[in-house]
């Protein structure tokens, strides 16, 4: 039961903190100092980590994504969530695609990865802009048709039609290791005519893809050479070949002779063929380079129509033309006639004679297409750019995730958010680091109110030094001596001082009782009188 005049009191489960100055005089100057520039630093760091959001685009060059942002050159850890980047597309087998040098159209017809030695066939290209390494043209296959049975449309354009086709492989760095990829490639311009960009150039530059623009010159150039003589041969029954025979379509292969590095040889392909006549049900058939066929038109045991140096010009422009449409930069020159000056001037002594009203009955509406001149003649008038080869990747779209700057509202909140927390952790920390090492001693842990109430029982004088001196008075009042610090408690008052020592003194109004409660000696000087009534004001 409490004392009459003591106050009920309760102890609560939680605290606060009793809080003084520190003393330090470096102490505001390098806080004040120290917040700011962590602010503008915080907020620098928060504006680049939360103040742009990722948004999905779709673009067709992976690399450039992300080149533009300033903080390209941050540490990856501040710019992680924020990081631009694509996923890689995906290519069905059977699927088209071109190059970015945007001549032929592709048809992907196997996949293979390689991985630890094991060769495996995948049902698509996963393909994030690789750059097409070590390509080969493996052969070039020509369908001849000069059959009655083509439309009045397609016989309006060329008497007879050539699929030529180039059979290709190429190998790319990919995610999965070493791909191997095959492809085929056709170019007949006179279906081109019913499906444009299917099977010729999509686009081409005489300035800047001078290359490219001279391989499709040549392509039709040679194409309409090889149908005219092949009209003259096979469309012709009562030609001095086909007479009594009736070969309406054949088929020709050509692959490369590695052992001849000179595209302008005529050893340079192999050939084999095959026609059959539908009037003796006779086949035609032979294999051999290109030179024997064309030097002998009739081999041993063999009688194909002697149409091969044009056919052959035909597949050395596709073989060009594939070649520099996949950048093969490492190739010879000497094995691509549209790298190399001398070999296109060689090609193209010829274009002028395809102009020949005689020679082109039938193909008038491939005529436009073929230069009436030399390369040499006309390089400068059409001002054609030189003849080089750069390298190509497959054209397609990416999907990307690309940074993108917030509304300023969602900024400031963002920013403001996290500077609040960042800054309460630099500051706690701050702290605690003075705390602990330059804040100490016997007196460091008192609040302010302690130290202003034991200056105020500060005793007068300093000459002597003594235990402690305690004892009620008379009258009620107590005396005592003291240096510093003592807790004096009348009521339900008390004044804290914390050294050594607490002194409590409870008092009433009919009777007085002193009680002492000492925890310890107490440095004690003069004694001082302190009346019990003072603190029930």
């Amino acid at each position: 039961m409490a004392r009459t005049g003591e106050r009920a009191s309760h102890t609560s489960f939680f605290s606060y903190n009793i809080q003084r100055p520190y003393p330090l005089r470096w102490f505001t100057p390098v806080a004040i100092i120290g917040g700011l520039v962590i602010t503008i630093l915080v907020s620098f760091a928060n504006f680049v980590a939360s103040g742009y959001e990722l948004t999905t685009v779709y673009a067709s060059d992976p690399d450039s994504i992300g080149k533009e942002l300033w903080f390209k050159s941050w540490p990856s850890w501040l710019r992680q969530n924020i990081e631009a980047s694509c996923e890689p597309a995906n290519l069905p087998v059977n699927s088209q695609f071109f190059t970015n040098q945007t001549a032929l159209s592709y048809t992907l017809t196997s996949v293979h990865t390689i991985e630890h030695g094991v060769n495996t066939t995948s049902p698509s290209l996963p393909y994030l802009d690789n750059v097409l390494k070590e390509c080969k043209v493996l052969n070039i296959t020509m369908d001849f048709d000069c059959s009655p049975y083509q439309t009045p449309t397609q016989r309006a354009l060329a008497l007879c039609a050539i699929d030529t086709r180039a059979f290709s492989t190429c190998t790319i760095e990919g995610p999965n290791g070493l791909t191997v990829l095959n492809f085929t490639s056709l170019y007949n311009p006179k279906q081109s005519h019913f499906s444009p960009g299917s099977s010729s150039f999509i686009a081409t530059n005489v300035t800047t893809k001078a290359s490219l623009w001279w391989a499709q010159q040549l392509l039709t150039a040679s194409w309409l050479d090889t149908d005219v003589i092949l009209y003259d041969l096979l469309g012709n029954n009562f030609s001095s070949y086909n007479e009594g025979k009736e070969i309406p379509s054949g088929a020709a292969n050509f692959y490369r002779h590695e052992a001849q590095g000179d595209i302008t040889q005529l050893d340079f392909f192999d050939l084999w063929f095959d026609f059959t006549a539908e009037l003796t049900k006779t086949f035609y058939y032979g294999t051999n380079s290109v030179q024997a066929f064309v030097e002998e038109p009739s081999v041993a045991g063999t009688d194909g129509p002697p149409m091969w140096k044009q056919a052959d010009t035909l597949a050395k422009a596709m073989y060009s033309a594939v070649m520099t449409d996949l950048g093969q930069i490492n190739a010879s020159s000497s094995s691509n006639i549209v790298a190399n000056p001398d070999h296109m001037q060689f090609f193209s002594r010829n274009f002028s004679s395809l102009h020949n009203a005689d020679m082109v009955v039938g193909v008038p509406y491939l005529m436009p297409d073929v230069p009436d001149g030399t390369y040499e003649e006309l390089r400068d008038s059409l001002g054609s750019g030189p003849l080089e080869v750069t390298p190509s990747v497959i054209s397609t779209k990416y999907l990307c995730s690309v940074p993108r700057l917030k509304t300023a509202g969602n900024i400031f909140i963002s920013i403001l958010l996290a500077d609040l927390v960042l800054l309460h952790a630099a500051w706690v920390l701050y702290c605690l680091v003075v705390e602990r090492f330059f804040v100490r001693g016997p007196m460091a842990n008192t609040c302010e109110g302690c130290l202003q109430a034991a200056q105020e029982l500060q005793p007068f004088g300093s000459d002597h030094e003594s235990g402690a001196n305690l004892r009620p008075s008379m009258s009620g009042a107590a005396s005592f001596s003291t240096e510093t610090d003592a807790i004096v408690s009348a009521g339900s008052r008390q004044l804290v001082t914390s050294r050594r020592s607490i002194l409590t003194t409870t008092v009433t109004k009919k009777n007085v009782e002193t009680d002492w409660k000492l925890l310890g000696p107490v440095r004690t000087n003069t004694p001082a009188q302190i009346e019990p009534k003072a603190f029930f004001n």
